[in-house]
């Protein structure tokens, strides 16, 4: 399999990691990096992406050793 190696491969890859671990709902989310900023990708809840998933960039901010928590509605990097 080829490396996801751009950021729309990425955010597919993140997007279907995440909704492979059972029910999809609608909140899940999860950070990662590319080109030096890193992105929080939020799911509708439904597979595939959608016009209603959601990615977030945080320009210049290395989330390297960071962790995204979730807590209802909320979510921290810490």
């Amino acid at each position: 399999a080829a490396a996801d190696d751009t950021l729309a491969e990425k955010v597919t890859a993140i997007e279907a990691a995440i909704n492979a671990g059972g029910v999809a709902a609608d909140g899940q989310a999860a950070m990662f990096m590319d080109s030096g900023n890193t992105y929080v990708f939020i799911s509708e809840g439904n597979d595939n992406l959608g016009a209603g998933d959601a990615l977030i960039e945080l320009t210049g901010f290395d989330a390297t050793g960071k962790t995204l928590f979730q807590n209802g509605n909320d979510a921290f990097i810490a």
